[in-house]
């Protein structure tokens, strides 16, 4: 999953550095193989992080809540120092947009558009695959053919009854 999301940023990043107005030389390119680092940080942690707690149970829980109890530790733990590590590198590369050098402006675009993909991709794309991966899961644990909308209504029914 780490691995197809980080495909995912270094493509996406070419494409929107290429609408942003760079060119793709080799300046460009050296930034985006520099910046596809930072964006291992963020899948990695979560990725981790899920794992971790694909062994645990949550015994006073139901098991179909499982899932939503192993994303909320893993918000718990990675999401905020994640959101705080991009978002301060991104008010770092704010005085870098006032520069008039190419390879300083296309460096700062580049750490921008890496922070915000790979935010979007660690804290939301991520977390929902893998969670989705498990509703899948479930309903074939079941032995029933439940679409992955008619086991997420079914478990959010039995949590509302819950509570």
């Amino acid at each position: 999953m780490a691995l197809l999301s980080i495909i995912s940023i270094a493509f996406t990043l070419v494409g929107v550095l290429g609408w942003w107005g760079s060119d793709l030389d080799p300046v460009t390119m050296i930034n985006v193989l520099m910046a596809i680092g930072f964006s291992v940080d963020f899948c990695a942690h979560v990725c981790y992080h899920y794992f971790k707690y694909c062994t645990k149970t949550f015994d006073t829980f139901p098991k179909n809540t499982w899932d939503y109890q192993r994303l909320y530790l893993i918000m718990n733990s990675v999401g905020r120092p994640t959101l705080e590590a991009a978002l301060s590198t991104m008010i770092c590369m704010i005085p870098l947009f006032f520069i008039d050098v190419y390879i300083v402006q296309c460096f700062a675009k580049t750490v921008v558009c890496v922070g915000t993909l790979g935010i979007l991709h660690g804290l939301f794309l991520i977390p929902v695959a893998l969670s989705s991966k498990d509703s899948f899961s479930i309903a074939k644990e079941n032995g029933s053919a439940k679409s992955l909308i008619s086991t997420v209504e079914t478990e959010s029914a039995e949590t509302n009854q819950m509570l």
